[in-house]
């Protein structure tokens, strides 16, 4: 990985590798799932528009995409 993709939640050091496990197991589906249970986008935010758009990647699209470019997320608006 490049030293300038984002791949984490910085606050708490979740990877997004790692929230994708945990989303594929089952066990969240949802942003606000997320945050509950690991703090993600509860500290600096910066991670929450990365976290979004890589469910709404998954749910519209069927992949996943767990490492992004700075910026490349920042104003994903989640459309549900």
């Amino acid at each position: 990985m490049s030293d300038n993709q984002v791949d984490r939640c910085l606050c708490w050091e979740v990877p997004f590798a790692f929230i994708r496990e945990q989303v594929e197991a089952g066990a969240l589906s949802s942003f606000e799932e997320i945050q509950d249970a690991f703090g993600c986008g509860t500290g600096c935010g910066m991670c929450a528009p990365y976290i979004r758009k890589m469910l709404y990647i998954y749910e519209t699209e069927g992949r996943w995409q767990t490492t992004f470019q700075p910026g490349e997320a920042e104003e994903f608006e989640d459309p549900w």
